[in-house]
């Protein structure tokens, strides 16, 4: 199954998923009161969690946000690098992004992958193992290395993004 036919499936189960939650939401039998309390979490992982999943997580917070969707992003690194590169923390700044001083890379663990609504490879795959205890896995093999040039990583990220934002989207 190739890369683009194995995201549109998944895109389509993550479709159907949100219509059903959306249908609960609104149907006579749900209750009425705020929001579930914890979010869905999407993970995003690249090689060592310093710049693409970085980016990731902090556009797809922005536009969950903007779409009030309950997912929330989190970067992993399957083997972390020790700090967050300046060839993200400052152009990612312009962007509205802050990185705090004190944010390091963090590796992926097991029962994240398990707990994730999706989990979401840029430029990696993740273990067998962990591959299998993923309820959904996309796969992005197209995006620049950000040490290459943040814009055109940054840029091919978001487009993946509007896609998968698009399909969590309530109708």
């Amino acid at each position: 199954m190739t890369t683009h036919t194995r995201v549109s499936a998944i895109l389509a189960a993550v479709v159907v998923v949100a219509a059903g939650i959306v249908g609960l939401a609104q149907s006579k039998s749900a209750p009425v009161g705020p929001p579930a309390a914890k979010p869905q979490t999407i993970v995003f992982v690249c090689p060592f969690g310093s710049a693409k999943s970085v980016v990731a997580a902090r556009f797809f917070n922005r536009m969950a946000k903007e779409q009030g969707l309950p997912y929330r992003a989190v970067a992993r690194g399957l083997t972390p690098e020790a700090t967050i590169p300046s060839y993200v923390r400052e152009p990612i700044r312009a962007d509205g992004f802050e990185i705090g001083a004190e944010e390091k890379p963090v590796r992926l663990k097991a029962g994240e992958v398990r707990r994730a609504s999706a989990v979401v490879c840029i430029m990696c795959q993740l273990p067998p193992q962990q591959s299998a205890a993923a309820r959904q896995s996309i796969e992005w093999g197209d995006v620049p290395d950000v040490d290459a040039g943040y814009g055109p990583a940054r840029d091919k990220i978001v487009a993946h993004l509007k896609e998968l934002v698009g399909a969590l989207r309530p109708f």
